[in-house]
């Protein structure tokens, strides 16, 4: 069995869940977990992502992605009068449909919210 090369990435800034952000910095990817990080210039070899900053994911602790078919559902006036004439009726609309056309739906949110930066939901 052949072990996996360490993934290094630098960027103009490192901002860790539990410290002050500095930079520039790298982290050190190993076997799926960060490993290291670093201050001041990355090893060689390292993949240079420039102004980024490196972060956590966002996490979004209340989402319904099932509900990703509103996608698109117009404005109203107030929020109970949205969900009164464009939610409720929809949701009714869905509850009939099959259980794929939901699962599509909450398919296509979490890609939405993975290319928006969140990495865990609370559904």
């Amino acid at each position: 069995m052949t072990e996996r090369e360490d993934l290094v990435l630098a960027a103009r800034w490192i901002v860790p869940v539990s410290a002050a952000p500095f930079g520039p910095g790298f982290i050190r990817v190993r076997e799926g977990r960060i490993a290291e990080l670093g201050r001041g210039a990355a090893p060689a070899g390292a993949r240079d992502l420039g102004e980024a900053a490196l972060m956590p994911a966002f996490v979004d602790a209340h989402a319904h992605l099932a509900c990703g078919f509103l996608k698109g559902a117009p404005p109203a006036s107030g929020f109970l009068s949205w969900i009164d004439e464009h939610v409720t009726p929809r949701v009714i609309a869905a509850a009939r449909d099959d259980e794929e056309r939901l699962l599509e739906a909450a398919r296509d949110a979490a890609r939405e919210l993975l290319a928006g930066g969140v990495g865990t939901v609370g559904d």
